[in-house]
């Protein structure tokens, strides 16, 4: 939150050291909020002992979440 603080406050000046600091925090929350299993073989597992398999519905839903 800190951070958000500070690039919010910031943001008018828009140098260097705003970008590169926008560019981490931005970085920072698209790791956050991905929530896709990326691991292929996990994936199948999971899949395998909750008997539920993902359609293209699902990759799409994971893709716009993000």
């Amino acid at each position: 939150m800190k951070t958000f603080s500070s690039i919010n406050h910031y943001s008018k000046k828009r140098g260097k050291s705003f970008l590169q600091k926008e560019a981490e925090f931005m970085r920072d929350m698209d790791e956050l909020s991905d929530i896709f299993c990326s691991d292929d073989q996990q994936r199948r597992q999971l899949e395998k002992q909750h008997l539920l398999r993902m359609t293209d519905k699902d990759f799409e839903f994971y893709s716009d979440q993000k």
